[in-house]
């Protein structure tokens, strides 16, 4: 049985406190970060082609009718933060069971965040900063950090467990 995947953008994942106090301690490693956002983006794995009323559908369960966040720049830095690779968030196990009981043929939906960074000046900074400024967008216990959107499809990859 073959999958398909689709990417849902959702709405803002930032409320404006929390934005500023993110951009605080973003500022706190780098001077030059001038502004932070961050909005959803699901994942889902389908077990069949999906067809554009089914994505509708899945898309207006996702969002509910939520905005899209203030955008920063398109060449802004981008980070994508996930669920740490080969779990399954609580988030994602509940999300798939309403879709499937909507009728929705995923096999699996999952929640990231894509935070977009304004920085004044040249944007090239040393790799230590870029990884402290990753750094403070995550938590490395529960969820894995990527430098590009197409990296969060290895959500879906199959995992062995590591030896005891």
């Amino acid at each position: 049985m073959s999958s398909h995947h689709t990417l849902i953008e959702g709405a803002g994942a930032l409320s404006p406190f929390r934005a500023q106090q993110l951009l605080t301690r973003l500022q706190s490693v780098h001077a030059a970060v001038t502004a932070v956002s961050g909005r959803y983006v699901f994942l889902v794995d389908w077990h069949e082609q999906p067809s554009q009323s089914q994505l509708d559908t899945l898309n207006r369960l996702l969002n509910q009718g939520d905005d899209l966040p203030p955008a920063v720049a398109n060449h802004a830095p981008i980070w994508c933060v996930s669920p740490r690779l080969g779990t399954l968030s609580p988030w994602a196990s509940k999300a798939s069971d309403i879709a499937r009981n909507c009728g929705l043929p995923v096999h699996r939906i999952e929640r990231a965040v894509e935070y977009r960074m304004a920085i004044s000046g040249k944007p090239s900074l040393p790799d230590q900063i870029w990884s402290q400024l990753g750094s403070l967008l995550h938590d490395r216990m529960t969820e894995s950090v990527f430098a590009q959107r197409e990296a969060l499809w290895q959500l879906f990859v199959p995992r062995t467990a590591e030896p005891m």
